[in-house]
Order: C-alpha cells, then structure tokens, then sequence
C-alpha cells in the first residue's frame, strides 16, 4: 500500500484548447462564487486605461467599503489563484490585468454587477 508520488492520482488541471499553459476558467462558477469586494476589485482592474493597480491605490478605493488591508490582500490573492489576475511584490503590491481576459472578465463584471447591482 506504499505508493510512490508517481503513482498517486494527481489532480486533472484543464488547460485551454489553443494554450497549454492558460488554465480554463468556469466562467459561470465565477458568477456566483465571486464577493462584492472581488468584483470591485476587478472592475478597478479592468477598466479602460492603465491596466495595473498598485496595492495603496486599490486599498484607497475600496476603503468605503470598510474592509481591513488583510481582507483586501487575501481577496486578490483568491483571484490571482482564478487566473484573473497577476501580482508582483516589488517595494509594495503590484497588481495586473490579463490581457487575453480582458472581454470574459468584462462580460463577468457585467453579470456580476446585475446579481449584485453596484
């Protein structure tokens, strides 16, 4: 009953058709399993314009909805794990858009912003 790490069953990661390095994101999922904060974070992310946010900046957006710096650091890490986006810890948070994202992600925010009405 000994098995070796090459003969445990590993988890199936889905990958895109074209791309083997993009992970397939449910999209539907994400309708439903993403907060009001993740979303706000995203739609900062994603609009027209710069498409990087510095972790100060986003934190000075989001402080009407009086969440702490630990809430807002864990929320973007919940969505770096998604794929959504991408940090760098340089001298502060960096925070990116993916770019080949960037119409699903406006389609996300849009459904989202109905269920939640921002």
């Amino acid at each position: 009953m000994n098995e070796t790490v090459s003969e445990q069953v590993q988890p199936r990661i889905e990958t895109l058709p074209g791309d083997p390095g993009i992970k397939a994101i449910k999209w539907r999922d994400l309708v439903f399993e993403l907060s009001l904060e993740e979303v706000m974070i995203l739609k900062l992310l994603y609009t027209p314009g710069p498409k990087s946010l510095v972790f100060v900046e986003l934190e000075r957006r989001l402080r009407k909805l009086n969440r702490s710096e630990k809430t807002i650091r864990n929320k973007i890490k919940k969505l770096e794990r998604k794929g959504l986006l991408e940090t760098v810890n340089s001298y502060g948070l960096f925070i990116y858009s993916v770019p080949d994202l960037e119409q699903q992600v406006y389609e996300l925010i849009r459904q989202c912003s109905q269920r939640f009405t921002i």
